[in-house]
């Protein structure tokens, strides 16, 4: 499943992904298991760089959200999403919880340059 700022409703969508005033994003997507399965990839594009620390913090805390859910109803997920990882570069901001993590951060980098 994907969601993203072109969604009619991308404001509430974007609340699942973080806290931050959504006035603050310039533009996102968000992929996501349908299944229930930890399997996340977002980019974030904010309109002012200033704001990145505060979105790596909303998004750290959407993490361990998922942790802790995994924990109570499918534990066999826990490793993958605490071995979520936040990168960064400039004003884009990517979660990257699956398997090939390596691979996203490299397309991540060569998509921002």
């Amino acid at each position: 499943m994907s969601v993203s700022s072109s969604d009619e409703n991308a404001g509430e969508l974007f609340s699942y992904l973080s806290t931050l005033d959504y006035e603050k994003v310039d533009s996102y997507f968000l992929s996501y298991a349908a299944d229930g399965k930890a399997y996340e990839i977002a980019v974030v594009a904010l309109r002012d760089a200033a704001d990145l620390s505060t979105l790596v913090e909303t998004l750290n805390a959407h993490v361990q959200g998922r942790v802790d859910l995994y924990k109570t109803y499918a534990p066999e997920q826990v490793q993958q999403a605490e071995a979520a990882e936040i990168v960064s570069m400039g004003r884009y901001v990517a979660l990257i919880m699956c398997d090939e993590r390596a691979a996203v951060k490299a397309a991540f980098a060569a998509g921002i340059q």
